[in-house]
């Protein structure tokens, strides 16, 4: 993923920071063309990638978005970060089963990740009307947060909710 001199590997950095800095100031257009010439120097560069998918998103352009983001899983496939932005896209461009079907998968990758676990247990209770398993995941989710993290509390007030029904 890095390049051998040190040049190249500034060069690398340096560009991936100026798209990101386009990318904060509201230049989505720039940050893709940044990310782009990161790609050019470094065809696996899956932050690269992932920045593309972003400003792509951005800019309204969901199926280039998906395929990009896809791109940059292929190149780190445990980055969780990456998982989040697939999952942010594909809630959008999959139907609601196949969507399901992702969030599933991505659950498996990352079991402790009370990220995941919370939208799918959100998933569970507002689309798929199954509120038994939505408890189920809120109560694993009060299991392995920390105690006064704000997605325990979340999630208790979610139980108390789904007891309420």
């Amino acid at each position: 993923h890095f390049h051998l001199n040190r040049k190249g590997l500034f060069l690398q950095a340096a560009g991936e920071f100026k798209g990101q800095e386009a990318y904060i100031e509201g230049s989505y257009t720039s940050a893709l063309l940044h990310a782009r010439d990161a790609l050019k120097k470094n065809s696996k560069n899956g932050e690269a990638w992932r920045l593309c998918s972003q400003a792509h998103f951005q800019l309204g352009e969901t199926n280039e978005a998906e395929m990009t983001i896809l791109e940059a899983i292929r190149h780190q496939p445990f980055d969780l970060d990456m998982r989040m932005d697939y999952l942010r896209i594909a809630r959008e461009t999959l139907p609601s089963k196949r969507y399901l079907q992702e969030l599933e998968k991505v659950r498996d990758l990352f079991p402790e990740s009370t990220e995941i676990l919370w939208e799918l247990a959100r998933r569970y209770q507002m689309v798929e009307n199954m509120p038994v398993t939505a408890a189920i995941l809120y109560r694993k989710i009060i299991q392995i947060a920390p105690v006064s993290s704000a997605i325990a509390g979340q999630a208790e007030i979610e139980l108390i909710k789904l007891k309420d029904l």
